[in-house]
């Protein structure tokens, strides 16, 4: 059946002009353009959002497509914070179809630009309101990866425990949502490999983006065949 939605549009989009007089004309016109909207937007598609920092922006520069997606599309943006999530998400919900599975990986650059209660408070607005926006998605956290230094940081090792809170504090929002998972990356990359580094002690090394990938791919694949699982891999649970 076709989607009544679709055949809505396509009326909103005809010239005026065609509104009155050429029922013919109108009706394949619609037709025709109901059909190539509906194969761009195919019902049953398995489409992965990745959304988040300059860590996504780095690890989509070859748009890998992951398996087990029919389609991978990778959101990243250079500095981007908890606060934009929603409004970022609310302007690609409106041109594109909703994606099956959203990953979320954003959190790093608000250690230390924000008081730890306030990055608490935008985890928690951020995930719920996007749980309300995209009701039928499944929900990934992934984890914030550690860094060699940190922004703003007073004493060694600051920054980390502050990421550990984050994170520690995400888990517990998304076990209060439904259809709501994390992705933790624990003994896959730390700090003190700077092989997984790039040079400015920030972002991953091509070796380290390949391990974040490799976890990806394997993420979607763990919650695609085991939907009630919460936290991928399952023995992060006990960390």
């Amino acid at each position: 059946m076709v989607n009544v939605r679709l055949t809505s549009l396509c009326f909103s989009v005809l010239p005026e002009h065609w509104n009155y007089g050429y029922p013919i004309v109108h009706n394949s016109y619609c037709m025709l353009l109901t059909i190539l909207l509906f194969i761009i937007y195919i019902p049953g598609r398995y489409r992965v959002w990745i959304i988040g920092d300059s860590i996504i922006r780095w690890a989509g520069v070859t748009n890998l497509q992951l398996n087990g997606a029919d389609e991978t599309v990778w959101h990243g943006r250079g500095g981007a914070r908890l606060e934009t999530l929603y409004s970022r998400l609310h302007r690609l919900v409106q041109r594109t179809p909703q994606p099956t599975m959203l990953i979320i990986h954003l959190g790093t650059n608000d250690i230390f630009a924000e008081p730890l209660g306030v990055i608490r408070r935008r985890l928690l607005e951020g995930l719920t309101a996007v749980r309300n926006l995209l009701p039928e998605t499944c929900i990934v956290w992934s984890d914030i990866l550690p860094r060699l230094f940190y922004y703003g940081e007073q004493s060694r090792g600051a920054g980390n425990r502050v990421r550990v809170k984050i994170n520690r504090y995400a888990r517990t929002v998304c076990a209060s949502l439904p259809n709501t998972h994390v992705l933790s990356y624990i003994n896959l990359i730390h700090p003190y490999n700077y092989l997984l580094y790039r040079y400015d002690g920030l972002h991953l090394s091509d070796t380290g983006n390949e391990v974040f990938q490799q976890n990806l791919q394997n993420g979607v694949l763990f919650f695609q065949e085991r939907p009630a699982e919460f936290i991928f891999p399952p023995e992060a649970a006990n960390n």
